[in-house]
């Protein structure tokens, strides 16, 4: 819901789509938008087709990550996911489920904000943010343990 509504903001500061229009009315369609493509990105890709592939969608932080590393392993994560088996195989559901949220996108946004390159575009948004995601999910606990000198929250992963 925090990204739904930031990325409303960022969306209605830079009036994409410019379809909505511009005041609270124009927000609460971007918001309402965003809420729908988050939700079926992840159903299709994290239910359906993960599913129906076997793969496990789930993100692993990894153990003691370095900034540098847990950027690599963050974008790998995004290509490479973990198969129902335990092994490693292509993370299919994550890049085909937000193509199939934006197909579906196209039928509830604005007509002049339907084409080709503006679901490209969106689609692109998807992956980047699937990877900054991964990064703070990854880097997180030695952010905080950092900053409250090396305690690490309780329930945290290390």
């Amino acid at each position: 819901m925090f990204y739904s509504a930031a990325g409303a903001g960022i969306s209605q500061g830079t009036d994409t789509p410019d379809g909505y229009g511009q005041g609270g009315e124009g927000y609460a369609k971007r918001f309402g938008a965003n809420m729908a493509r988050n939700a079926s990105n992840n159903f299709f890709g994290t239910f359906i087709l993960a599913s129906v592939l076997r793969e496990d969608p789930r993100f692993f932080p990894q153990a003691n990550p370095t900034f540098g590393g847990s950027i690599k392993y963050s974008v790998e994560r995004v290509f490479v996911t973990r198969a129902d088996s335990g092994g490693r195989t292509a993370n299919i559901s994550g890049l085909l489920g937000p193509v199939f949220g934006e197909a579906l996108a196209n039928t509830y946004y604005p007509r002049q904000n339907r084409s080709v390159g503006e679901t490209a575009e969106r689609y692109g948004w998807d992956i980047a943010g699937q990877i900054g995601g991964n990064v703070f999910r990854n880097y997180w606990p030695v952010f905080f343990k950092r900053l409250r000198g090396n305690r690490v929250p309780a329930g945290s992963a290390h």
